[in-house]
């Protein structure tokens, strides 16, 4: 009745106690086949720093000590912190309360650490002060201050390299040439961390296909299947045309966890994009977009789901219904969508190249969002001025959108391309077109051809190119079985006759 479910909603709630639910026997609870405390503890024995981010009451922290000498913990529940400040304060952890919009805050701890490292003589203990700049390049990352946060972090783990913050120079470090070598080096003082495997991946000089597998090979089994790695080693294993074996781990996916098993959901899109069934494809993407509770989150792989649907909504043509449902399934409901710092570009490109009543609002909607500070966890590189050229882009500023995109400087992201590329062509700025959308930089997995290699074809005929009939048949050859009449065709066999 009403009168109980506002008795229930009256309890009193604080630290992680969820007592007075399971006793209703209304909550069941099962062993899950994994444990957070034995993948974490092996990393946090070596760490000179932690934070915990949502600590609760401080339940599981109290119970993994002894904890670094650098530990902090967050908690956003007022009831919480008080919980939590009484338990952890004795292990030597600060608990700091965080309200919704705490940038005023996160910026004064900031800069009060800028201050004591220029002020205060150099430390003994490089470990020491290696922690301390671990802690102002996360604070520079939340605050979105990337350039920041990078050079804090390559001095830390310059320090530390064994108990540096390698995951914040990584994020630092997306979308830039050195990214791939950034992973080389945390392989190689972290080499039990699946991430950096899957980092190292990224390096132009492991892009032969079954060098490439190889190395996601290890972020796999490192990682236990986690969502992402598996995935990535799923497509690996497709460009290595090993088909079979990228079927057997899309198996193991679903039969592993919910959310692996919506990891397993994108690899089977990937096998069906590499036998040519691209609508299929795009359909099982749209399927879990409309099935995941959340979105935005790299670790589950759920952006590399947007990506690919943004990609093969281009090709196919359906951008408008992407946008839709990108806009109604998450955009209008930002509690669906986690602060994850590649989530506002994949979601931007999603529905900036669909039509003006789409694109605009939806657009400027994500903006709010990160201006507001939902996205938490930081931004890469790339997508400050990828934001803006999409706004400038979707408000009708061609020539302003292809200045912010030139600021990219050859740092294009994930799902960035298509956009990128639409907006430098529009306005003829062909070389820089070429520059960012490189197809020599991307393998697709249809027949070893992406969208990259159909816009470089068309490109290739606006300059006068004598190659662009060549590529153009050449793409057209790879695409003859696909399962939908692709958008570039026509044009594409403009250009090839």
């Amino acid at each position: 009745s009403a009168d109980l479910l506002l008795r229930d909603a009256e309890q009193p709630f604080s630290g992680w106690d969820f007592s007075y639910i399971s006793a209703t026997g209304r909550m069941v609870e099962a062993p899950l086949p994994w444990s957070y405390a034995s993948i974490a503890l092996p990393a946090l024995r070596r760490a000179r720093a932690l934070l915990d981010m949502g600590t609760g009451g401080g339940e599981f922290l109290s119970r993994i000590a002894p904890l670094p000498p650098v530990s902090h913990a967050t908690e956003g529940w007022p009831p919480n912190v008080s919980v939590a400040t009484e338990r952890l304060t004795p292990l030597g952890v600060q608990v700091h309360a965080i309200a919704e919009d705490d940038r005023p805050r996160l910026l004064a701890r900031a800069e009060a650490l800028a201050r004591d490292r220029r002020d205060r003589p150099a430390s003994g203990d490089p470990r020491l002060a290696g922690a301390t700049l671990a802690e102002e390049a996360e604070l520079r990352s939340r605050l979105g201050d990337t350039e920041a946060s990078r050079e804090l972090a390559l001095a830390a783990v310059g320090l530390d390299p064994e108990g540096g913050p390698w995951e914040l120079l990584v994020e630092a470090s997306y979308a830039r040439a050195a990214f791939g070598g950034v992973g080389r080096a945390y392989a190689t003082w972290r080499p039990e961390a699946s991430d950096a495997y899957n980092v190292m991946a990224q390096d132009p000089r492991a892009q032969h296909p079954e060098l490439r597998a190889r190395i996601l090979e290890r972020a796999h089994v490192l990682s236990s299947a986690a969502p992402l790695y598996a995935a990535n080693y799923g497509r690996a294993l497709l460009l290595a045309d090993r088909v079979e074996e990228a079927r057997a781990v899309a198996a193991h996916l679903h039969a592993g966890t919910v959310v692996q098993g919506f990891a397993g959901d994108r690899l089977d899109a990937d096998i069906l994009l590499s036998e040519g069934r691209v609508a299929a494809s795009f359909e099982t993407l749209l399927d879990v977009l409309r099935r995941t509770p959340t979105v935005g989150s790299v670790e589950r792989g759920d952006v590399v789901v947007v990506g690919l649907a943004a990609e093969a909504a281009r090709l196919l043509g359906r951008e408008d219904e992407l946008a839709a449902l990108v806009r109604v399934r998450f955009v209008d409901h930002p509690e669906r969508i986690v602060g994850g710092s590649v989530a506002s570009s994949v979601l931007v490109q999603a529905c900036a190249l669909a039509r003006a009543d789409l694109a605009r609002p939806c657009v400027e909607r994500i903006a709010q969002l990160v201006a507001s500070g939902h996205f938490h966890e930081g931004s890469t590189p790339d997508a400050a001025p990828f934001l803006r050229g999409a706004l400038l882009f979707v408000r009708g500023d061609l020539p302003g959108a292809a200045a912010a995109f030139r600021a990219l400087a050859g740092r294009v992201g994930f799902g960035q391309r298509p956009l990128v590329a639409h907006v430098l062509e529009a306005v003829g700025d062909l070389d820089a077109a070429d520059r960012l959308d490189d197809p020599a930089t991307v393998r697709g997995l249809f027949a070893g051809v992406s969208g990259s290699d159909a816009r470089a074809a068309i490109r290739a005929h606006r300059r006068g190119d004598p190659r662009a009939r060549a590529m153009a048949r050449r793409v057209l050859d790879a695409w003859a079985a696909a399962d939908a009449r692709l958008a570039p065709t026509q044009e594409l066999e403009s250009i090839a006759r």
